[in-house]
């Protein structure tokens, strides 16, 4: 199955370096896609960062698994 250039898949970031490796697809192509994307900014959530941790770690106990004795 072939995606096409207007399926939403063909600009899938994790595909994109290939495509433009392979020729299937310009600098100029993402860059004029890119500006066809509607502005979205009003739809971002606000992000407490004293909320986040500082690390990847889960917290012991925190998934109901440990109890961290």
């Amino acid at each position: 199955m072939t995606i096409k250039q207007d399926d939403p898949r063909f600009w899938d970031v994790r595909t994109l370096e290939r495509r433009l490796r392979k020729g299937q697809i310009t600098k100029k192509d993402y860059e004029k896609h890119l500006k066809s994307l509607d502005d979205v900014e009003h739809k971002k959530a606000p992000i407490d960062l004293d909320a986040v941790d500082d690390d990847d770690e889960p917290d012991p106990g925190s998934n109901g698994v440990h109890s961290g004795d």
